[in-house]
Order: structure tokens, then C-alpha cells, then sequence
């Protein structure tokens, strides 16, 4: 993919980071948008500070990032924006403004994100937008998993996942028509660090999640980028648009 340039919305993140690290073998240059910046000496990988909380200034923020690096061949938003109250959103404390300002956060930035940027590649004529959903979009959460741990179910997050896959699916329609392609993937559970409660998940919420699964091992940010990396080449997926990868190990058959 040479000569190719990415921009990589939360590329700091645990699943952001696995996209850029890939994306930079494969000869392409990053540009990673987040609040904190991990790879500080990489050759082509760059860091822009990017603020999601403010949805109406996205369009300025993108602006100033394409202006210094040009318009992108590919944009991947592997973004997790959540407000102070997010580990609230359960069935005993969620309330009406908790739900508002998630919703607008995550939904409402990835949504407005991909809008604009599919107007910037206009330009070229050509691209490839792909945005980071869940299983959870598609199916709900099972409360036997939940069972005996200190997690419970997130009301909201079904919600917005499921939007940013409508969203792609009726964006993909317009764009198309201008080369542009848009997608989304949905990861099954990632091992690692709880987004809510900040700890390592819960062991037996683990054992009862892996039950659920053909593939007994949970996905990696490994399996996400190298969906990604397919989705972007636009010559091995010149046709596919509107459609959802999922990545779930089987716990959407079962």
C-alpha cells in the first residue's frame, strides 16, 4: 500500500493501536487522532490531538487535519468516547440525560465523522471508511454471562452500536456513487481492560463468555486490524460497501 495514508481515530486505544501498528507494516502512513499519544518514534506515524466531546467542532478539528496531511484513502474510527456517567447506564441507575449524552457522543460522532469525511473524498473520487461496532449491535446481551460478576449490561451500548450500523449501511448507498466505500465491523468480546470499571474483566465473566463460542479464545485487536486492513485495500475489496464484518468466534450462530 504504498503511498497510502490512514487516519486512525483512536489509534491510541487498545484496538486503534493494533489497526496502526498493522496498517504501518503494510506501508501506509498513519495519522492517529486521540487524546494521548503512545507511539512517539515511528517513521510514519503521526499524532493529531482530537477532541470527540464536542460534536460541533469536528468539522473545524477534521479541517485542520486535512489541510496538514491531505484527504485520507482511508479512515478507520476505532473510537470509544464515553461521558463520566457511562458505568451508570444500567437497569437500576441509568436516567434520560445519561442516556442523551452517550447517544450524541458515540453515535452522533461517528455518524457526523463519516458524513464529513465521505464529503472530503469526494475530491478523489475514492475511499474507504470503517467504523469499529460490536456483536452487540447485532445481537443482545445475554444476562447468564453477566451471572455472579461485577459487570452488568450496558442499556445504551446496543443502541449505539446498532445506529452506527444502520448509519453505515444507509451512508454507503449515497457515497457509493462516488467511489466511496463505507463498513463497519463487529468484534465479539476483547480480553483485556474493562472500558466502565477500568480493571481486567471479570474471570467468570470470561469462562461464562467463552462458553458462547465455536472458537474458544476471545477476539483480538490482531483479528480487528487485519479486517480492516482487507477493507481498505481497494483493489481485494473494490466491491464491498453497507456490509458488517463480524468477528465474533461464533457467538452469533450459536
Amino acid at each position: 500500500m504504498k503511498n497510502k495514508t490512514a487516519f486512525i481515530i483512536g489509534g491510541s486505544g487498545n484496538i486503534g493501536l493494533g489497526i496502526s501498528k498493522l496498517f504501518e507494516k503494510n506501508n501506509y502512513k498513519i495519522i492517529i487522532l486521540d487524546k494521548k499519544n503512545i507511539l512517539k518514534k515511528h517513521k510514519n506515524i503521526f499524532f493529531e490531538n482530537f477532541e470527540l466531546s464536542n460534536i460541533y467542532q469536528l468539522e473545524k478539528n477534521l479541517k485542520k487535519i486535512i489541510k496538514k496531511y491531505g484527504i485520507p484513502d482511508t479512515l478507520v474510527n476505532a473510537s470509544y468516547p464515553i461521558s463520566s456517567n457511562w458505568k451508570k447506564l444500567n437497569l437500576k441507575e441509568i436516567k434520560l440525560k445519561y442516556f442523551i449524552e452517550n447517544v450524541s457522543l458515540h453515535l452522533g460522532s461517528y455518524y457526523w465523522i463519516t458524513k464529513l469525511m465521505a464529503d472530503f473524498m469526494i475530491k478523489k473520487k475514492r475511499g474507504s471508511i470503517i467504523m469499529i461496532s460490536s456483536i452487540y449491535g447485532i445481537v443482545s446481551q445475554d444476562p447468564e454471562v453477566y451471572k455472579n460478576t461485577n459487570l452488568e449490561p450496558n442499556l445504551i451500548y446496543p443502541i449505539i452500536k446498532a445506529g452506527i450500523n444502520a448509519g453505515s449501511k444507509q451512508l454507503s448507498c449515497f457515497y457509493g456513487l462516488n467511489n466511496i466505500r463505507i463498513n463497519t465491523i463487529s468484534p465479539g468480546g476483547i480480553d483485556g481492560i474493562n472500558k466502565a470499571s477500568k480493571l481486567e474483566l471479570d474471570s467468570i465473566f470470561k469462562k461464562n463468555y467463552l462458553k458462547k463460542l465455536s472458537i474458544k479464545r476471545f477476539c483480538t485487536p490482531q483479528d480487528v486490524a487485519q479486517a480492516c486492513l482487507y477493507l481498505a485495500d481497494d483493489k481485494k475489496s473494490s466491491y464491498i460497501t453497507g456490509q458488517n464484518i463480524i468477528l465474533d468466534g461464533g457467538y452469533t450462530v450459536k
